[in-house]
């Protein structure tokens, strides 16, 4: 899930992934780069968070890889928990000038992918709304 809005010629932007682990038997997955994500060029991170299945969400810091923007969580995945997923959540922001192009870099296969921008007065004006 993509979140953004865009004020003062900044965009902010949360990215959620819901990770699920339906390993048989139940075990939780854990490596040394366990969920790995990409931000867009000139992104700066501002946090990071991790929510397993059942619990409260903790604030954690990606570790960097050798990428420019590519970090890794390092973090084990639990087994979901009926229809609980492990929830990974990056917030991030970067210069906005009115147009941007979002080109997700997904790491592994994903179901599904939403995209939510905040409607402001003055974007609605500008569309003739």
């Amino acid at each position: 899930m993509l979140l953004a809005e865009a004020a003062g010629g900044m965009i902010r932007v949360q990215e959620r992934y819901l990770v699920r682990n339906t390993s048989l038997p139940p075990r939780s997955q854990f490596s040394a780069n366990t969920f790995e994500f990409v931000l867009p060029a000139n992104a700066v991170l501002d946090a990071a968070a991790v929510t397993r299945p059942g619990g409260l969400a903790t604030n954690t810091r990606p570790v960097p890889l050798s990428q420019s923007g590519h970090f890794t969580f390092n973090v084990p995945i639990q087994p979901d928990l009926g229809e609980k997923e492990t929830m990974f959540e990056v917030q991030y922001h970067m210069t906005y000038s009115g147009k941007i192009t979002f080109t997700p870099h997904l790491l592994m296969a994903a179901d599904n992918l939403v995209v939510v921008l905040a409607q402001r007065d003055d974007f609605r004006r500008s569309k003739g709304s």
